[in-house]
């Protein structure tokens, strides 16, 4: 069975190099149907016709340039899609890539919104602030804040997001 260029990469894991080589194997196969196609229906055409002038086994020669044309276009088609679901399952692997590390971007945004929040409060310079006479404030919103980062990861594991 061939294989086209990167199609064990792109199977084992290795996709990223394999994109642009998946894709001038589509572009080459699509130039070469180009060529095929129209000589298959050219000697088709003179078959059909069923040309007074043409001998027998000239005729049985061209019914198997036919048969031949049939099947390089039947493998060109089928190596075309071939690489056109490899490069699907490149665009998958993808994709899926980027929405693990975009779970990753938001679980650490949930996690860090009651610390900012908080420091963005007591960040203010307004008076009445509660706390700021205390000297055991600080360890109260640090612990709020650890509370805060614990219950948003109690919560993402029960959500089965995390």
């Amino acid at each position: 069975m061939l294989l086209l260029p990167g199609e064990e990469g792109v199977l084992e894991g290795c996709h990223p190099k394999w994109r642009a080589e998946l894709g001038g194997a589509r572009r080459r196969i699509v130039e070469v149907k180009r060529f095929i196609d129209p000589e298959r229906n050219a000697l088709t055409q003179l078959v059909t016709r069923k040309l007074d002038w043409a001998e027998p086994r000239s005729m049985e020669s061209l019914v198997q340039a036919i048969q031949i044309l049939n099947g390089l276009g039947a493998g060109l088609e089928a190596l075309y899609e071939r690489a056109k679901l490899l490069q699907d399952e490149i665009a998958a692997l993808l994709l899926e890539d980027i929405n693990r590390k975009l779970l990753w971007l938001a679980i650490m945004s949930a996690l860090l919104l009651p610390a900012t929040l908080v420091t963005g409060i007591f960040g203010m310079n307004v008076a009445g602030l509660p706390g700021t006479k205390d000297s055991t404030s600080f360890y109260i919103v640090v612990g709020v804040m650890a509370g805060c980062a614990a219950i948003t990861i109690f919560l993402l594991r029960k959500l089965w997001l995390w």
